[in-house]
């Protein structure tokens, strides 16, 4: 039974937001911190951001094998596997009593049933879009995006009430009666499917400079999948700067309180989410130019301006600066996802974009430890925002490169 494409779209952005829960890591981790803290748990209190890093792998190395199994199958088996796979994670990280434990439950099998739902949903359901690839993709990516943000409180509600322990578990529950569910969404139009004609009088503006259909092996030898790549990683690394330390940064500026730091962090999360449909609408309606070196443009204004909030100890500014940088971060994804299929065609996209997406892991290593150095030393955030200023002019510049060769 086939609906209309839209509900395909309202289910994928259901999915992506409990695939969204590794970003939530943060808040649902903290009542762990505190039993570590308290003794009641023996675990190095570096095993925590250990396990968000595992998990990240593990989410990209997920989509690689989802990808593999979506073009040789069907995504419907990725959903499967990931409702085995969330509630079994979960569990074990439920019941850890050490660092093993969690790395596995939450960062080795959480991450691969996240990067399995990712490619299952991104793979299906973009191709009802063909003529919306930048904002369907954005559109999913903000469900991801969200993710974090919605299901951290969920999980401190729940935490609050029956414990984190529990939490963990009715998490797990909930994720696999949803995906469960979701299995009779996953479904691809017939062949020979075309989206449905605009109305009288709107044009469709072209998104690329003439799309292929290559697979893997083929993409990585061309000159526009590194340009891209060192863009992306690039850009997102110079995010990743800042967003884990968006706190610290907010209190260096202005004494505002706990609500008031978790208020304007939360920016940053909430305007990611919009980038997402921003730029996935700008590729589709100005091309791949204009929203990749947007993009870049962007990051470097976000930079600029929260330095300038740093000098002055201005908290306006900041928030200022906050919505921009949500924006930019929020726009690479979307940029990747109608960037792979417009320029490398719709028939491996399942494959070539966990490809391109292990740029993540590459920037979730640098950003953050160039950060940490810089807040070993005395030139802190200045040095930190500086360094983001001169990335974002790099990325902006192999934006110029990013073309179809």
């Amino acid at each position: 039974m086939k609906f209309n494409r839209w509900i395909y779209a309202i289910a994928g952005f259901v999915v992506m937001l409990c695939a969204g829960l590794i970003y939530a890591w943060t808040n649902i981790s903290k009542p762990i911190r505190a039993d570590i803290e308290s003794g009641a748990l023996n675990i190095p209190a570096g095993s925590l951001s250990l396990t968000f890093s595992i998990c990240m792998v593990f989410f990209c190395i997920g989509g690689l094998v989802g990808g593999m199994i979506v073009k040789k199958a069907s995504a419907k088996i990725n959903i499967i596997i990931a409702l085995i796979l969330f509630p079994a994670g979960l569990t074990i990280a439920a019941n850890s009593h050490s660092a093993a434990s969690l790395y596995l439950g939450y960062g080795v099998l959480v991450g691969l049933a996240a990067g399995f739902v990712y490619n299952a949903v991104m793979s299906v359901v973009t191709r009802w879009f063909q003529d919306k690839q930048g904002f369907i993709s954005g559109l999913l990516l903000m469900g991801f995006g969200l993710g974090g943000f919605i299901l951290g409180p969920v999980a401190n509600i729940l935490k609050n009430n029956v414990g984190w322990r529990t939490s963990f578990i009715i998490l797990g529950i909930a994720f696999a009666i949803i995906l469960f569910i979701s299995i009779f969404f996953m479904v691809v139009p017939d062949a020979g499917y075309t989206p449905p004609a605009p109305a009288a009088g709107k044009k469709i503006k072209p998104v690329m400079e003439g799309a292929l259909d290559v697979g893997p092996k083929e993409m990585i030898k061309r000159p526009s999948f590194w340009f891209f790549f060192f863009w992306s990683t690039l850009l997102s690394g110079a995010a990743l700067c800042i967003i884990p330390n968006a706190n610290a940064l907010a209190s260096s500026v202005s004494n505002i309180g706990e609500m008031g730091l978790v208020i304007v962090a939360g920016t940053i999360s909430i305007f990611n989410g919009l980038g997402r449909v921003l730029f996935g609408t700008i590729f589709d309606k100005k091309g791949n130019r204009a929203a990749i070196t947007g993009d870049a443009i962007l990051l470097i204004l976000a930079s600029l301006i929260l330095l300038a909030a740093v000098l002055s100890s201005n908290l306006i500014l900041t928030v200022i600066g906050f919505i921009a940088l949500g924006l930019a971060y929020g726009g690479a994804p979307s940029n990747t996802s109608a960037f792979i299929n417009t320029f490398y065609g719709n028939r491996n996209y399942s494959v070539n974009l966990p490809v391109m997406n292990l740029q993540l892991i590459v920037a979730s290593l640098w950003g953050p430890n160039i950060a940490q150095t810089f807040m070993s030393s005395s030139s802190g955030f200045t040095g930190i925002l500086i360094t983001m200023t001169i990335v974002g002019i790099v990325s902006l510049f192999i934006s110029f490169f990013i073309r179809k060769a």
